[in-house]
């Protein structure tokens, strides 16, 4: 049976270098959206725009969101150091992380990360477990790279319609959870904010590919299975 979401212990509760420096992060991500788009409008960051230049100053590599949801692609300097010895001990190593934040309530999209469909996959950790992952898979056949299809989540995904998909599995993210992200799938969020911190890693000596990945969850469940609950 596949599996896509699955809780783990690393004995390692936070997966973020400073709180602070999130605080500080959050702080200049809703600065700079508060004038600019309504909840309808998805920007993305556009590179030379003198405005990112505080939040590229605190690492950010890329952005997309409206005023009170949005993600954040990060450094792997924000990764705690004990998570990269962690991951580097099992064959690991960490390339960046993700920060994402949203509002109570919020439906993301559902979506792929990337322009592929396959079973690469990500350690997410969640600030709290009132939040619904949904997980899917396409009603028909999809291969290779999307065709000029966008989610207004991110640049960076593959948007999907309900009517094109059938829910596979649903549960709330534990601290942390690898979660595979390059099937279609949507975070429901509950009665409070949530932040989501995801740790990207690759396996070293594979070939590095934004879209494919680095991990694949079949064989990241077999090298992580002592850590999994």
């Amino acid at each position: 049976m596949k599996r896509y979401i699955v809780e783990c212990d690393f004995g390692i509760p936070e997966a973020w270098a400073d709180r602070d420096d999130i605080d500080l992060l959050h702080h200049a991500a809703t600065e700079y959206l508060a004038d600019k788009w309504d909840e309808t409008t998805p920007h993305n960051m556009v590179e030379g725009d003198p405005k990112m230049k505080e939040l590229e100053k605190l690492g950010v590599t890329a952005f997309a969101g409206y005023q009170s949801n949005y993600g954040i692609d990060l450094n792997e300097w924000w990764v705690h150091p004990r998570i990269k010895r962690f991951f580097d001990k099992h064959g690991y190593i960490v390339v960046g992380a993700e920060y994402f934040y949203f509002a109570p309530h919020h439906v993301m999209d559902i979506h792929i990360d990337g322009a592929y469909y396959c079973r690469k996959a990500k350690f997410n950790w969640a600030s709290h477990k009132d939040h619904t992952f949904r997980f899917f898979e396409p009603k028909d056949s999809i291969e290779g790279m999307r065709d000029g299809i966008q989610s207004a989540t991110s640049a960076y995904s593959w948007g999907f319609d309900e009517s094109q998909v059938v829910l596979q599995e649903e549960a709330p993210q534990g601290t942390p959870s690898l979660v595979c992200v390059g099937v279609p799938h949507q975070v429901i969020n509950g009665s409070q904010p949530l932040e989501l911190f995801n740790v990207c890693v690759w396996k070293k000596g594979t070939r590095r590919d934004e879209d494919l990945g680095g991990m694949d969850m079949e064989e990241a469940l077999e090298d992580f299975k002592d850590y999994v609950l």
